[in-house]
């Protein structure tokens, strides 16, 4: 087994998570049922349905919607960056884990979410993204970089010249973290309080470096 070198994360609701987050991730929620509500011209009641269909079968992934009905995902954009991040709050032990690894691997964040929203909420848990030694998050007129493909994680593979099994991909969705990382030949890690048995699960983001220690020391 090759040694992990790059450790690769997800933001929301892997680095970024807990109770205090709650209010903030409902604002995904609302913004895809008033979303569909507008582009489909139907009431938010038949919105809703539409949208838990998504959120429950496809990973969370409501953005999938876009993919489905033909409707430009810009507006996914737009509405992410007008999120109000007065409720997260600092978290001084995911930092602290961060400088930890660091010690030992090089750390980039990998994210779907805005540009612009995933440098405020950083700033906002006071999560210094200077940290990271490749940050990668939705620019605007582009497609969100991971988008449930595999391209990404190529193309940082090839930028840090590490074969892919020296890499390894935690986040907490399947379709867009673990699966197409998975598929390039990357080691994943998914950070679920669920254990499908399909990957190697964690509860949390703060126990990553006791399984580091567990299963590549």
């Amino acid at each position: 087994m090759k040694k992990i070198k790059l450790i690769l994360l997800d933001m929301d609701e892997t680095l970024i998570h807990g109770e205090h987050t709650k209010v903030y991730y409902d604002q995904y929620a609302f913004l895809i049922e008033d979303l569909i509500s507008k582009q489909l011209n139907i009431n938010l009641e038949e919105a809703r349905v539409l949208a838990t269909k998504y959120w429950g079968t496809e990973d969370g992934a409501g953005e999938k919607f876009f993919d489905d009905y033909k409707i430009d995902i810009n507006h996914w954009h737009n509405g992410i960056i007008r999120f109000d991040i007065s409720t997260i709050t600092p978290l001084p032990h995911v930092m602290k884990l961060i400088e930890q690894l660091k010690k030992e691997y090089l750390i980039g964040l990998v994210s779907d979410c805005p540009l612009i929203q995933a440098q405020r909420v950083l700033s906002a848990s006071k999560i210094d993204k200077e940290i990271f030694d490749i940050f990668i998050a939705w620019e605007t007129g582009k497609m969100p970089p991971k988008n449930g493909l595999s391209n990404i994680y190529k193309y940082i593979s090839e930028k840090f010249e590490l074969l892919p099994e020296e890499i390894l991909m935690v986040g907490d969705s399947l379709r867009t973290d673990i699966i197409p990382a998975f598929k390039y030949g990357i080691n994943v890690v998914h950070v679920s309080k669920k254990d499908t048995g399909q990957f190697p699960t964690i509860p949390s983001i703060l126990e990553l470096h006791n399984y580091l220690k567990r299963n590549f020391s």
